[in-house]
């Protein structure tokens, strides 16, 4: 029976909680080979994961239909003291979410890259004269227009004083949220990392501004002057 609240008090199963795009799937009961369909991930992998959750107590098996087995969390909400996982802990919440960031930004821009070098992305081509990419329409003019969602990544060094930190920090999520609201959950899913942290990028380095982006600064039609903030 799936209870209210459950506290957790060992490290592993602390740790296994944080694996919350998985664990989500399993609020009401469900089979494993069904999640997997769902996220796009090997169904033994799934099937491992739902037995390893489940020999620590947070997803327990409620019944076997059809040849499937369905878990279901043993609880709807689990917590635990913060000294359990202390900060800096190499499987805490924050540290998984950066690693999965950058799996999935350079499965993204390695697809961009494809896009911008031509039909056969074997192949990394330098192309100065762009009209030469075969593949590749003229009219993209090397700023990802084959993609509909290309990588972006910026870093960038800025001197503010607090307030102007936290402002320009806040002015930014409130621009995104914004932008989620305009569009009305239309078309493909984005994922936008913000990250703002005091000091440099680089030891010694004061100005650090580093682009790794398919997307162009300004559409040819577009006035930065018109950007809400």
């Amino acid at each position: 029976m799936q209870s209210d609240e459950l506290i957790v008090t060992e490290p592993e199963q602390a740790r296994a909680l944080q694996e919350t795009g998985f664990l989500s799937r399993y609020l009401e009961p469900a089979s494993p080979s069904d999640v997997a369909r769902d996220l796009g991930m090997p169904a033994n992998l799934a099937h491992h994961h739902a037995k390893r959750h489940a020999a620590l107590g947070i997803l327990g098996e409620v019944k076997r239909e059809g040849g499937k087995v369905y878990y279901q969390l043993t609880a709807r909400t689990f917590k635990h003291d913060r000294h359990l996982l202390p900060a800096g802990d190499p499987d805490e919440h924050t540290s998984v979410m950066l690693a999965l960031l950058e799996e999935r930004f350079l499965s993204a821009y390695s697809y961009c890259d494809s896009l911008e070098n031509g039909a056969d992305p074997s192949w990394h081509v330098y192309a100065f004269d762009r009209d030469a990419l075969p593949g590749a329409p003229a009219e993209s003019g090397g700023n990802g227009a084959l993609a509909p969602r290309p990588a972006h990544f910026q870093a960038r060094t800025l001197r503010l004083s607090p307030h102007r930190y936290r402002d320009l920090v806040r002015r930014i999520s409130a621009l995104i949220a914004k932008a989620e609201a305009d569009d009305a959950g239309q078309g493909g899913a984005a994922t936008f990392a913000f990250l703002a942290m005091d000091g440099v990028l680089q030891d010694g380095s004061r100005d650090t501004h580093y682009l790794s982006t398919f997307v162009p600064p300004v559409e040819p039609d577009e006035d930065p002057q018109s950007w809400e903030l």
